[in-house]
């Protein structure tokens, strides 16, 4: 019997090590191809974000250093345009807000890609304060301030990424 649960284990294990690769091959694609144009503050990378019958247009970030500098430095972040990190693991990761020029929203999604929380308004003055989501996320998404309420987010919403651009 226990050989049974170790084959089990073993093709579990292999079977979420392959769908992890496949979900990064998706999600991030090659960090090459993601160019922003800092002055109008839309990034250009192919990659979409669906929530809802809301589209937004992101730059995928994925370093450490690219996620420690975030949307810092930039003038803008136009509208349908956003953010999105991929965070090595799930875990109540924090945000602030240092050297940014503009507020901002941020999407916390976990690894199903469903909102676990929202932090609504996040501005350039409350930096050092940290911004952590109630849960642990995978992934966060960045966009101008007020879009969660203009478009309706809420927590619970499923979000789907489109690579096909």
């Amino acid at each position: 019997m226990k050989k049974y649960v170790l084959i089990t284990l073993a093709i579990s294990l292999v079977g979420m090590v392959l769908l992890s690769a496949l979900a990064y091959q998706v999600l991030v694609g090659n960090p090459e191809d993601v160019r922003t144009d800092t002055s109008s503050g839309t990034p250009q990378s192919g990659v979409t974000v669906l929530l809802g019958s809301t589209t937004v247009q992101v730059e995928v970030v994925q370093t450490s250093a690219d996620i420690t500098r975030g949307l810092s430095g930039r003038d803008a972040l136009a509208e349908g345009y956003g953010m999105l990190f991929v965070m090595p693991h799930s875990a109540p990761h924090k945000f602030w807000m240092p050297d940014m020029h503009f507020a901002i929203d941020i999407i916390w999604l976990n690894e199903k890609f469903e909102v676990v929380d929202i932090t609504h308004h996040a501005t350039p003055e409350s930096y050092p304060e940290t911004f952590t989501p109630k849960v642990s996320a995978r992934y966060v998404l960045e966009v101008p301030s007020g879009f969660a309420t203009t478009y309706g987010l809420v927590e619970g919403m499923q979000a789907t990424i489109d690579t096909s651009k």
